[in-house]
Parts: structure tokens; sequence; C-alpha cells
């Protein structure tokens, strides 16, 4: 049993609509049965803590990857924050609305911060600073959690080979998704993946 206590500005200050998380209508339910996936992304959390010296800022972007997964299936984010509507009440800058479109939508692009920043029409220190004060961290760090989350996704089908994976998130070759994946985790995900098959067993 996984239970969460919510810290609410703190989930806000990754992204501003996340602060509608201390709605009483945001989660619809108390409890559900998390899928494989974020099943599986908890287990190597875990075996992550246990393994090193624990510090909260090293495993920050993991847990956010782990609440954008829970959001992203069990709240009720359509209906309450990102609605065309509640998501300008969030975050006023259209640009920065924008950003975060793009991101989500397409997490499997490569994109590189200079891309995003020449989308929304801004130079990349505006575009930093703009995203920076309406979200409360910087692109670059919302965008490899939403990249790890999708990660987490895809890496419990051992049918598919590590560049596989590597070629559906946008990464150009495996050494750079494996690189990408040992520096926020800490483990490469040959062996993020040799973990969950033991927890399978």
């Amino acid at each position: 049993m996984l239970g969460l206590y919510i810290d609410v500005d703190w989930l806000a200050g990754f992204d501003r609509t996340f602060g509608l998380s201390g709605s009483r209508h945001f989660f619809p339910h108390p409890c559900c049965g998390l899928p494989p996936h974020l099943r599986l992304l908890m287990y190597g959390i875990a075996e992550s803590l246990k393994s090193n010296a624990p510090d909260g800022k090293a495993y920050e972007p993991l847990l956010l990857a782990l609440m954008i997964g829970i959001i992203e299936k069990f709240s009720a984010w359509r209906e309450l924050g990102y609605t065309e509507r509640g998501l300008r009440l969030l975050v006023p800058d259209f640009r920065v609305r924008r950003a975060l479109s793009l991101m989500r939508d397409h997490v499997s692009e490569p994109w590189s911060m200079e891309q995003l920043a020449r989308a929304c029409g801004l130079s990349r220190p505006h575009f930093f600073d703009l995203f920076g004060r309406a979200v409360g961290v910087t692109p670059h760090v919302y965008y490899s959690a939403l990249r790890m989350e999708a990660a987490y996704k895809a890496l419990p089908d051992t049918v598919m080979l590590i560049g596989q994976v590597a070629a559906r998130l946008g990464f150009s070759a495996p050494s750079h998704f494996t690189r990408f994946f040992r520096n926020n985790l800490g483990i490469p995900p040959n062996e993020y993946r040799r973990l969950l098959d033991q927890r399978r067993l």
C-alpha cells in the first residue's frame, strides 16, 4: 500500500496547475489500484532510496514523475485545472501555457530549450524567466520529469529493447537515453529493468 500525503505548496511549486490538488474534488476517490507502470515506478523509487543516502532534492524529480502519473490517471484535472479558463487563471502568460502544452503533448520530441523558446516567441533568457516565475522550476527540470515518467511507462515492456525505448522517447542514440536516465535516477535503464524483473518474481 502506498499512502500519499500531498504537500500542495510543494506540488504547486513545480506546476501551478497542480495547486488544485488541494481541492476536495481533485481526486474523486480516496483509494485506487495502481496500474503496473506506476507500481513499478514506486518500487524503483523505493529501491533507489534504499541504496543511496536520502537527499530530498535528489529525489524530488522522481516523486514529481510519480505524482504526474497519478494525477494523469486518477484526478479530475481536466475538469478543474486544465480547462482553458482554469489554465488561464493559474498561468496567465499564454506563452508559458503554450510551452506546457508542447511539452506535455509532444514528450517524445527532442526539444531543446532554444526550440521551445522560439516556439513560444521568446528569447531563451526571457523564456526561462517567465517559465520559472509561472511554474516554479526551470523548463528543463519540468521537461525532464515528463520524459522520466514516459520512460517509467515504457521500460516495463521487456519486449522492447532499450534502444527502442530511447527512440520512442526522441533520443538520437541509446547512450544518450542511458546517460539521461542514470543522471536522473542514479542507475542505468537496464539496471532499473532488472530490479523490476526481480519484483515480478
